[in-house]
């Protein structure tokens, strides 16, 4: 293991240091992952997520509890995510039924759009959707499982001129 890799740190109930220890890659073309947000299951396994360095992915692994990786992989959630403009960022990740996951968070491009990712146990993608308006839109702050489906919480830059309650309903949506 070498360069910029995800701290992860667990602590006693007193703030002790129990365990430290770094996940990431090396290998011949090394890639940096920059943990940003984790979640806890209740069987005690995790899953961390955030992005691997400069490239525009999105990355998510999942620990047992013992900590043993169970896996890790990396998401665009917009196909034409491709130059470092548009670095995608995950902002929420919430478990689900079933081990599934749910990842949201925004592209950071000049016109930054929001973005609803859910994964599967495995971390299979079974939808990403992508929300575009006419001004900035970014999922910053979480995101949950409903009853009857997803509730997730962000931001978006009303223009002035503009039919705010149109482009809030999902009018510029991107599959």
């Amino acid at each position: 293991i070498s360069g910029n890799n995800a701290l992860i740190l667990k602590f006693t109930e007193q703030g002790d240091l129990r365990q430290g220890f770094a996940l990431g890659g090396g290998g011949e073309i090394p890639v940096a992952e920059f943990a940003r947000q984790v979640v806890v299951r209740p069987d005690g396994s995790y899953v961390i997520g955030g992005h691997l360095g400069v490239a525009p992915h999105v990355w998510v692994a999942s620990l047992d509890a013992d900590d043993t990786l169970s896996w890790s992989a990396s998401y665009r959630p917009r196909p034409d995510t491709s130059v470092l403009g548009d670095r995608a960022e995950l902002r929420g990740i919430a478990a689900v039924a079933s081990d599934e996951l749910l990842v949201c968070g925004d592209i950071s491009d000049p016109d930054a759009d929001a973005w609803l990712m859910r994964l599967d146990a495995v971390g299979m993608p079974q939808w990403v959707k992508c929300y575009s308006s006419v001004d900035r839109d970014d999922l910053l702050s979480g995101v949950v499982a409903l009853d009857d489906g997803v509730a997730a919480i962000g931001n978006i830059n009303v223009v002035p001129g503009v039919d705010a309650a149109a482009d809030v309903r999902g009018r510029h949506e991107r599959h």
